[in-house]
């Protein structure tokens, strides 16, 4: 899903008429990404992506007398962990032999190119015993081992970056049944 909007605010300057924001991909902004006067102290913006963004603001002065713009500030915007919605934790999977396999699902995370699907054994995820790295938001488990595991889902974004992982949740796969 998408971010909310981010407020940028700073200290009001006396007898200035406005202020020039800038935001950069950049620290040098060599690529600006948005710049707008305002006649406030505030600012409101739609990020499109996630990652480094700098931000720096000017007052424009009244008497037309030349002004700096402030320090460069910068923020890191990251993408939310998937959030895993069935199956949901403590979950009996009883897998009969004609319907062999468990269907996994789990929420879009914004700008996520891949989903990285891990099975454990241990909460801490320390031993990994099945994983898959996925393009959808969906997966049917064909033939799944039995026993109890613990699953969670890992987004990667835009330039390999990684979200945390999801939740982790504990669920139970009975395969034996008739």
């Amino acid at each position: 899903s998408k971010p909310k909007r981010l407020s940028f605010s700073w200290t009001p300057v006396k007898y200035n008429a406005g202020y020039a924001v800038q935001l950069s991909l950049t620290h040098d902004f060599e690529k600006i990404l948005f710049t707008k006067t305002t006649d406030q102290n505030s600012l409101s913006w739609q990020p499109r992506q996630p990652g480094s963004i700098f931000w720096r603001v000017k007052p424009l002065d009244s008497y037309a007398r030349p002004t700096s713009f402030t320090s460069v500030f910068m923020l890191k915007l990251i993408s939310a962990p998937p959030r895993l919605l069935t199956p949901i934790a403590g979950s009996l999977l009883a897998l009969r032999k004609k319907t062999k396999f468990a269907d996994f699902v789990w929420s879009k995370t914004w700008h996520a190119n891949r989903y990285v699907l891990e099975f454990s054994k241990t909460q801490d995820f320390k031993k990994v015993v099945y994983s898959k790295t996925l393009a959808n938001t969906r997966y049917r488990w064909i033939n799944p081992l039995e026993g109890e595991f613990y699953w969670r889902v890992t987004a990667q974004v835009l330039n390999n970056m990684f979200t945390k992982p999801s939740k982790v949740i504990k669920i139970k796969i009975l395969t034996k049944l008739n």
